[in-house]
């Protein structure tokens, strides 16, 4: 009779601990859909919710600190943070806590111990590009910008396909380095080709591609040229800011006579137009036998593509939110094309190294 009363105890014991928990994951998802809904408040009270069922719950604690931050209450949040660091095992979770607790810092214009945090989490998760890409943010906001370069590169190594890394880095060169630039955009686009990002970029793009190049008063069309794209050394030069002087000056010469030789080559929108600037552009590069940190990651990619005969394609791709008919028109005509492009760029092997 105790036997069965002790196996009896166990058993109860055993499901209430397992609808316990069944009850928190159900009180958690239903935070997480009002946090994505912006109701942060109401989010926040389920996961205290989930926590009074299930007090070491690291998730409850995780997602809770998360809506705090929205609230910007970091004096609650970073104590969750602290507990989930002590205590929670599972990797996934652990690295995440140390993004939002270095963000979190950021926030708080406690930018050194904001950078802190990401080293001290990346020696646990080397491989994570969210650790790389938010330093690298936190690093441009203090205006380093080698470091936060050096590290968007970083994280685009781990994960190729990260739109933001990209965004950040064309964003951080355009104004500097323009074939670089150039070289970022385009890769953004061909990820995440719609939005309001992709529309900001792609005129970012389209402007890098005919800067300097104006009208005169007499119609002719004028070539602002930098002085440091003609002086055979520049001062003060980093390992990113590669010498991309040669393509440089042909992109002013072709933005000023693509118009002019647009119907000879059969040019015969936006897209054409740029995929003639970009065959070109790879064309200089290639000659240039460039290998530092911005060319290493985008020139063999580029290449391949113009080798594979996907530029055209591409172009016309990138611009498919522009609300052009004649981009439209052709996307629709050739969208077989467009998916043998995709699959391909979809299962290129990216040089990282």
């Amino acid at each position: 009779m105790k036997k069965a009363f002790i196996l009896l105890f166990l058993i109860i014991s055993f499901y209430t601990r397992v609808s316990a928990q069944n009850d928190a994951t159900t009180l958690i998802n239903e935070g997480v859909a009002l946090h994505d809904a912006g109701n942060f408040s109401a989010a926040v009270k389920k996961y205290d919710e989930a926590l009074t069922l299930e007090p070491g719950n690291f998730l409850a604690m995780y997602e809770k600190s998360f809506s705090l931050m929205e609230m910007e209450n970091y004096k609650e949040a970073e104590p969750l943070l602290k507990k989930i660091l002590k205590g929670c095992k599972d990797d996934g979770l652990r690295m995440n806590t140390y993004v939002n607790y270095g963000n979190l810092l950021d926030y708080q214009k406690k930018q050194k111990k904001s950078i802190e945090m990401y080293r001290e989490g990346l020696k646990e998760y080397p491989n994570s590009y969210q650790l790389y890409f938010n330093m690298g943010i936190t690093e441009s906001g203090r205006g380093e910008r080698e470091f936060a370069l050096e590290n968007f590169l970083n994280a685009i190594k781990r994960n190729p396909l990260h739109a933001s890394s990209h965004n950040a880095v064309a964003r951080l060169l355009m104004n500097s380095n323009r074939v670089a630039a150039i070289m970022s955009f385009f890769t953004f686009l061909m990820i995440e080709p719609e939005g309001i990002r992709a529309q900001q970029n792609l005129g970012s793009l389209q402007q890098l591609f005919m800067k300097g190049i104006s009208r005169g008063e007499n119609g002719n069309t004028v070539i602002g040229i930098n002085s440091d794209m003609l002086s055979p050394t520049q001062k003060n030069r980093s390992k990113f800011d590669e010498d991309f002087r040669s393509a440089d000056l042909m992109l002013s010469l072709l933005g000023a006579s693509v118009d002019g030789v647009a119907d000879s080559l059969k040019l015969k929108t936006s897209a054409d137009k740029m995929s003639y600037q970009m065959q070109m552009l790879v064309n200089v590069l290639d000659e240039s036998k460039n290998n530092g940190p911005i060319s290493s990651i985008y020139l063999p990619f580029l290449k391949e593509l113009k080798e594979k005969s996907w530029m055209q394609a591409a172009c016309y791709f990138i611009m498919k939110d522009a609300q052009q008919k004649e981009i439209n028109d052709w996307l629709v005509k050739n969208q077989d094309n467009v998916v043998k492009m995709l699959e391909w760029f979809e299962g290129y092997r990216w040089s990282v190294n």
